[in-house]
């Protein structure tokens, strides 16, 4: 792989990581009001937000640092959509009453996996 050609790999891996992490926001700011309304407890709100900012976190930081190079697939797209179903189906677990938002990313987090 050239060196522009990595460097546009990279660049288009870390866009999908702020996606990502959008995504988990909007998500955090949902379970926010949720709480708010009395539905679920805070923490579960406060702790996919944590969780959500760590998992980005260190996503963001192996392609930084050219550590995803090293695959066969540089994208990492088949590591971070086990890692967003895992936490996904994680919390439909904590806050059953809210499992729809998290039923509902399972689509999107099939959604941003379709260019490996």
């Amino acid at each position: 792989m050239t060196q522009q050609r990595s460097r546009e790999f990279n660049a288009m891996a870390l866009g999908m990581v702020a996606r990502v992490a959008l995504s988990g926001l909007l998500d955090t700011l949902l379970l926010w009001g949720f709480s708010r309304a009395g539905v679920i407890e805070p923490e579960i709100a406060l702790l996919y937000g944590m969780v959500v900012v760590i998992v980005n976190g260190i996503f963001y930081l192996l392609i930084r640092s050219g550590v995803n190079r090293r695959y066969k697939y540089p994208s990492m797209m088949f590591p971070q959509m086990v890692t967003a179903l895992l936490m996904q189906t994680a919390f439909m677990i904590m806050a059953p009453h809210v499992g729809y938002l998290f039923l509902i990313n399972f689509f999107i987090i099939y959604g941003f996996g379709y260019w490996d």
